[in-house]
């Protein structure tokens, strides 16, 4: 954070609970435990305040949500959440609008992980290893073109790896003349209409 700060760049990064914040949040934690019992739903409020671990140098901004969940068959649960920042927003807009959008991001680096293999590099060499990331990230971009043609179809919420197993690893037969090539789907593949539908779209067939 303090490299951030003396670079001039912006930030937002959770941060742990501990006693002396939660000591700070307990009267939000009580008006929404309140709050709660009489909706019989979440509910939750922002605030923010002034902070400096042993470690900083410095004090800094904490976004404070206090949050009472609610949920079928279970009792009430506390779920204050703290995160610090330099951004100059009101503390709702901060967590709401900014903060909480970082799980799409991740969601992108989990598909790179998991479902390309991003992290496979067990080349002996450096160069080697830049290309096998070079190539993930090619495929990577690919795959997001197809994202963007399934938005009309069955598939418009479908993870990379989703879309890799339904519309890329399919079994088929390929059979070809002088003038074409065929591409013979099996008729019990339940997205074949879908992938007609991208395939025309990318002008893979006529």
């Amino acid at each position: 954070m303090s490299y951030l700060e003396s670079e001039g760049l912006f930030y937002a990064v959770g941060f742990a609970k501990n006693p002396v914040l939660n000591r700070v949040s307990m009267p939000l934690m009580i008006k929404m435990r309140e709050a709660s019992r009489k909706s019989g739903e979440t509910e939750r409020c922002f605030s923010s305040t002034r902070y400096a671990a042993r470690t900083w140098k410095v004090t800094r901004t904490v976004v404070i949500k206090a949050e009472v969940t609610r949920t079928e068959e279970r009792d009430p649960r506390d779920n204050p959440r703290y995160v610090v920042t330099n951004i100059p927003l009101d503390p709702e807009t901060l967590y709401t609008e900014f903060y909480c959008h970082r799980g799409e991001f991740e969601n992108r680096i989990k598909e790179l992980k998991h479902d390309l293999k991003i992290d496979r590099t067990s080349c002996t060499e450096s160069r080697a290893n830049q290309f096998r990331l070079l190539l993930t990230l090619a495929a990577y971009i690919l795959l997001q073109e197809l994202r963007v043609r399934v938005r009309l179809t069955t598939l418009a919420r479908a993870t990379v790896g989703r879309i890799r197993l339904e519309l890329i690893k399919v079994a088929a037969r390929v059979v070809s003349s002088a003038r074409r090539i065929f591409i013979q789907m099996p008729r019990a593949y339940p997205f074949q209409r879908d992938w007609l539908r991208i395939a025309a779209d990318l002008s893979a067939y006529s």
